[in-house]
């Protein structure tokens, strides 16, 4: 009887230390995986900041250089890539 008490027991403890390595093992990635995310969002922002401004002066060299139609095709896809860009930010 006391031997198989003692085997039912490992076994227990075996189940529960196994169950605890795969907790933390996980728990490690999850951890590296937002770290990784939170490094790589600052580089998004200033991406999303570059593509607004080159819009907005886009704007300005339409209105100051009246050459609409070259400068409304290069606005109209600085804003798809500030849109596609949000997006994935989000």
């Amino acid at each position: 009887m006391r031997d198989s008490l003692m085997a039912v027991i490992g076994t227990l403890a075996g189940v529960a230390l196994a169950s605890t390595t795969q907790f933390l093992s996980d728990r490690r990635q999850r951890i590296a995986q937002q770290r990784a995310r939170v490094a790589e969002t600052p580089l998004q922002l200033l991406d999303i900041i570059f593509r607004y401004r080159e819009d907005f002066w886009m704007l300005v060299a339409e209105a100051l250089l009246a050459t609409v139609v070259e400068c409304r095709g290069a606005r109209l896809r600085a804003r798809l890539s500030l849109a596609l860009a949000d997006e994935t930010v989000r």
